[in-house]
């Protein structure tokens, strides 16, 4: 509720003050990240409860300027991926997406033991490629994305 709770020992705005401090100098300094706090809010009260937050999202997008939405998203929601990307293009911004399992790589191969391949039911390996959200972001920067949504 942004009140400093004294009762609890590990509140943030308690055991981290100097960090609360930071962020208000940040925001003193730095244009950027004020419009985009500045912007949140306005999104905020404009639909907070009336509308889905993707909807949120796209005014958000907006009132940014933001033109290139990038989309990494998970193989198992693919469909929802799909779904998300029509929505903001209809709303005229452009999507760039990402698949989590973009690259291949093996889970083995960053050192996670073998015994946790799963295997089908008919014995078949499955699930020895690793989601890689570190290509997924190298990928959305190349492509200078403005906004990255993770789905």
């Amino acid at each position: 509720m942004g009140r400093k709770n004294r009762k609890l020992e590990n509140c943030p705005m308690v055991c981290n003050e100097d960090t609360l401090n930071e962020a208000l100098e940040l925001y003193k300094k730095n244009d950027e990240i004020k419009e985009a706090t500045k912007n949140a809010s306005m999104v905020e009260a404009m639909g907070y409860i009336k509308w889905p937050r993707l909807k949120d999202t796209i005014k958000y997008a907006k009132l940014m300027g933001h033109k290139t939405i990038g989309l990494a998203f998970c193989i198992g929601l693919l469909d929802e991926a799909k779904k998300v990307a029509d929505i903001l293009k209809k709303y005229g911004l452009a999507v760039v997406s990402v698949c989590c399992k973009t690259g291949g790589l093996k889970k083995v191969d960053i050192g996670v033991p073998k015994e946790f391949t799963m295997v089908s039911k008919t014995g078949y390996a499955i699930g020895y490629t690793t989601c890689n959200p570190v290509a997924q972001a190298l990928l959305l920067n190349k492509a200078k994305t403005d906004m990255n949504l993770i789905i």
